[in-house]
């Protein structure tokens, strides 16, 4: 990667317990200002022609990135957000693999698990891909929001400029 930018939302421990590491950029933040919003001061200094967002406790397969780059630079032109599969770390266990919402008077989720990629209404903001000119165009995440639901809200806002939000199998996170 050509940028790397971390997030401390409030905790006030990174810069005390983090090697000194130049490459990389630690941002911290006074007070906890919610995930999206917190994500939003680490994106406007973002640099490259794509940006991930990661929680802290994700893990990256080695072939991560490589698979998101060549889904989005050569299979779909009308990707708007990626993701993909998310392992627990400690079982190895399947815990998302692509979600439908009915957005109804009963907010539903439906979990779905597709066989290699597919169409997905919910992308993750814990692990999310996706072109940096797309997200300074929709303005990152709806600051609103605290803390969940401002990743829905952004894969609603692609949907709506006529993109596609995908899961890709390949691209795995534990």
């Amino acid at each position: 990667p050509d940028q790397i930018i971390v997030i401390d939302n409030g905790s006030g421990d990174v810069g005390a317990n983090s090697p000194n590491w130049p490459e990389i950029e630690v941002v911290q933040n006074e007070d906890n200002l919610g995930f999206g919003k917190a994500m939003n001061v680490g994106f406007k200094r973002c640099r490259g022609y794509y940006t991930l967002f990661l929680a802290a406790d994700m893990i990256l397969d080695s072939r991560c990135l490589e698979t998101f780059l060549s889904f989005i630079e050569t299979d779909r032109k009308d990707a708007g957000l990626l993701t993909g599969y998310i392992y627990d770390g400690m079982t190895q266990e399947l815990i998302f693999a692509g979600q439908r919402v009915e957005l109804t008077f009963n907010f539903k989720q439906i979990p779905v698990r597709l066989a290699d990629v597919g169409e997905t209404d919910l992308v993750p903001g814990a692990f999310l891909f996706a072109r940096t000119d797309l997200l300074k165009q929709l303005g990152g995440f709806d600051e609103r929001f605290f803390f969940y639901f401002e990743d829905l809200d952004l894969a609603l806002r692609v949907k709506e400029k006529g993109l596609n939000n995908y899961i890709v199998s390949q691209a795995k996170a534990y």
